[in-house]
């Protein structure tokens, strides 16, 4: 299953890049097989994803959570959580 990844913020700072395409093993995949893979060394992200809880994730433009399934192809954007003023 191919994930089209897209990294922003410190989380693209981290990766040293602004996207990348992954190829998952594991099928069915949710985003907590994909984080796994990323926490997993030696990818960059797996410091950043393994000491920060608070890191989000959206599939296809939506929010989402450990469960949200992951489908081939998908767009997968990971960021640190943003707030404002």
């Amino acid at each position: 299953m191919r994930i089209n990844l897209l990294y922003f913020a410190s989380v693209r700072e981290t990766a040293g890049k602004s996207s990348e395409i992954l190829t998952l093993a594991q099928t069915p995949a949710t985003v907590a097989t994909l984080q796994k893979v990323l926490s997993t060394p030696p990818h960059p992200l797996a410091t950043l994803l393994q000491q920060q809880q608070n890191i989000k994730f959206a599939v296809n433009q939506k929010f989402a959570n450990a469960d949200t399934p992951l489908s081939d192809n998908c767009e997968v954007a990971i960021f640190p959580p943003v707030t404002g003023g």
